[in-house]
This record gives C-alpha cells, structure tokens and sequence, in this order.
C-alpha cells in the first residue's frame, strides 16, 4: 500500500515538474521574441536614418516572425514556436551580416545577435532534444566564429557603414548581447 502512495505522489511530482519547465520554456521564448521585436525596432530606425530599404525588408520579416511566433505560443504550441524562432532569427541575423559585409576580422557588428541566440538555444531546448539544441546553437557559434574571424570576406550587399559608424555598432550590440545573455541566464536560472 505504501509504494502505491508514493508512486502517485512521483506521478504528481513528475507532471507538475513538467508544467514547471513548459512554463519556463514559454517565459524564455516569449523574452526572446520581445528581444526580437526590440532589435528590429531600433534596426529599423537605424534603416529609415540611413535610407537602408533592404535592411528594413529584413525587419519586416523579423517583425512577422516574432508575430507568428507569439501566435504559436497564444495556441500553446511551444515546439512550434521554439523551432520557428529559430528557423527565422538565425537567417535574419545572416541577412544582417550580408547587408553589412564581412571585411576582414573583429570589424562586423552584426553577428554579435548570435552570442544571446547561442544561450537561448542551450537553454530552450534543453530538456527538449540534443538534436535541436546542437543544430540551431552549432549554427549559431558556427556563424559567429567564422564572421569574427574573418574568414569569408563580403562586401557589403546593403548600404555600407562607415568604420567608425561599425565600431560604434560593434560596442553597442556587444554590449546590448552580454546584458540579453545576462537577462536571459538569470530569467532561467533565477527559480531553480
């Protein structure tokens, strides 16, 4: 009789320790996709002062992204919404890196929008699968590391910046990058 007793109270256990990391899941992808709706805002002023039209193409797909993402999650399908946040950021961030150009190393500012998505794959998908989570992170660092380093050179496909108008946007998104990773470790880690 007792083991029964104590193998309902691990099914409860079990089952509300689930619900607890789906809501966590949910709360992480949600802060993602306001992080999202965030850069491509300030992306998009930066586009309209600039005269940059491809740039603010790219963010009205952000910006559709992150509406269809929140609308996955409003219908509680968080596995939807988890892979199409990434299925949409990581090639918004390349189109990024695309308009900018890669000119040589530590001189792009638009892969550091990597370095949070890295983070925010480990952790979303983390009780999830290793399949996912080592994909979207492994493209994310691949990406990141080849474009720090220089490795491929692109001209710019968009309006180029200037190198002190890119050094500028460096500090800033690396700065803006270590305050996200930092939001986002303690939005995950803070209830454990």
């Amino acid at each position: 009789m007792s083991d029964k007793g104590k193998a309902r109270d691990f099914v409860y256990t079990d089952v509300e320790f689930r619900q607890y990391r789906r809501r966590r899941a949910e709360r992480l992808l949600t802060t993602g996709t306001a992080f999202l709706v965030a850069y491509a805002v300030v992306w998009s002023i930066v586009a309209l002062l600039r005269g940059d039209w491809l740039t603010l193409m790219v963010q009205g797909i952000s910006l559709c992204g992150a509406a269809w993402v929140w609308w996955c999650l409003s219908r509680g399908h968080l596995g939807l919404a988890s892979h199409s946040y990434f299925r949409v950021v990581i090639p918004v961030v390349t189109c990024l890196i695309a308009l900018e150009g890669i000119a040589g190393p530590f001189r792009s500012m638009s892969h550091y929008h990597l370095l949070p998505l890295t983070l925010g794959a480990y952790l979303l998908f983390f009780e999830r699968g290793n399949r996912a989570r080592e994909l979207y992170g492994g493209i994310c660092l691949l990406v990141f590391v080849c474009v720090e380093l220089g490795l491929p050179t692109l001209a710019p496909l968009g309006l180029p910046y200037t190198l002190e108008a890119q050094q500028s946007g460096r500090w800033i998104l690396f700065f803006a990058g270590f305050a996200a990773l930092i939001y986002v470790a303690d939005l995950f880690l803070g209830d454990l």
